[in-house]
């Protein structure tokens, strides 16, 4: 997402504001209205949801004075330029908080915020979307359960492929966070790396990176008499591994997917396309499923008559290009699994490589001190 590495300092404190819009009650206990001060019972959670919204809409003036005195103070060349280049710019997303009666904070929840009336195309726009807080979507949480609202980031995304949902613990039925799958892989080899933050110029849009932190293991194993003889048939043992953070650069709606494609060189200018392109592939789940869930990691063999890079786009359907066949070997991690597909959780496809030839049939060898091409997807 295009808010990923941002900081709030003094010097963003001169143009980035928050301007809160309302107050409702916020019913969180079978009493409801009866019990808004929490007395009787005391273990019920109600209280009230303030409506909040933060983003930068001017970068002429320093709001910390124009807010606190009667004269203003402008900008400086620099903070101007450091403001227009602030993905908050022109960008508002909802912050809301939920607080008991006495003021204990329940939860904070910052939503990517898309104005259907705006009169042009911001950088979170996107379908319009009504947060689960909201009494009209009590569906939306459904696989947590029907009355357990407002525990899901929503994000539109800027590119206007859909919305991604990410999600925290709470609630009556609250949602475990998975403790696997929580590390890197050992790949000394770093094909991609992600963006640590974005601006609103190019090259250092958020719709401009698709890469999320990749890295490839080469691995070998001196006795092969433990793999079936479909593998050593194809291979000598030779293992690669690729390792995906599944990172806060966002997936899209349902279904959307991340991955990375090798290509191989001959020498270091030289692209050797004859046998395509190897891509591992981490695809967000569909049906009934939040947007955070995974379907499933896939090791994908593209042919160069489908992509041949480095051409920037070509229709391509992850899982219906997937190897299957035994004598790879394949081994992808996690399986589909829940609440996985966002930062801080990481994927991986290990399969085994063809024995060192002239030429290849199907899939290329990669092997050390090879020249190999790396691009996201």
């Amino acid at each position: 997402m295009q808010f990923k590495g941002l900081t709030q300092t003094t010097s963003n404190d001169q143009y980035v504001e928050v301007r809160c819009t309302g107050v409702q009650p916020y019913l969180a206990g079978a009493t409801a209205w009866r019990n808004i001060a929490n007395t009787a019972p005391t273990t019920e959670n109600n209280g009230f949801l303030i409506t909040c919204m933060t983003g930068i809409a001017q970068c002429v003036n320093d709001v910390t004075t124009r807010t606190q005195v009667a004269a203003t103070t402008q900008l400086t060349a620099a903070e101007h330029k450091a403001c227009v280049e602030d993905p908050r710019y022109l960008t508002w997303r909802m912050m809301n908080v939920a607080m008991k009666y006495e003021g204990t904070v329940q939860w904070i929840r910052t939503d990517s915020f898309w104005n259907p009336d705006s009169a042009f195309v911001s950088s979170s726009w996107g379908p319009a979307a009504v947060m689960s807080s909201h009494w009209v979507s009590a569906t939306d949480s459904t696989t947590i359960t029907a009355t357990d609202q407002g525990k899901s980031y929503v994000f539109a995304l800027s590119d206007g492929s859909g919305l991604q949902l990410a999600h925290i613990t709470g609630g009556s039925a609250m949602v475990t966070v998975p403790t696997s799958n929580t590390t890197g892989g050992t790949g000394s080899n770093t094909l991609t790396l992600s963006p640590t933050a974005f601006t609103t110029v190019y090259p250092n849009r958020v719709d401009a990176n698709y890469c999320s932190d990749t890295n490839m293991l080469l691995s070998g194993i001196s006795d092969t008499s433990t793999l079936g003889a479909t593998v050593t048939a194809f291979s000598d043992g030779y293992q690669a591994t690729i390792s995906m953070a599944l990172d806060w650069v966002q997936a899209g709606a349902q279904g959307g997917w991340r991955g990375v494609c090798l290509v191989a060189y001959t020498s270091q200018f030289v692209q050797d396309s004859a046998n395509g392109s190897i891509c591992m592939t981490a695809i967000q789940a569909t049906g009934t499923g939040m947007g955070s869930d995974l379907s499933g990691v896939y090791l994908v063999h593209i042919p160069q008559s489908t992509w041949l890079p480095p051409a920037a786009s070509s229709a391509v359907s992850p899982a219906s290009l997937a190897l299957t066949d035994a004598k790879y070997g394949v081994v992808a991690a996690p399986a589909g699994t829940s609440y996985v597909f966002t930062g801080g959780f990481y994927a991986s496809v290990a399969w085994y490589q063809p024995k060192f030839a002239s030429t290849y049939a199907d899939i290329t060898r990669y092997g050390k001190e090879d020249y190999v091409g790396a691009y996201c997807m």
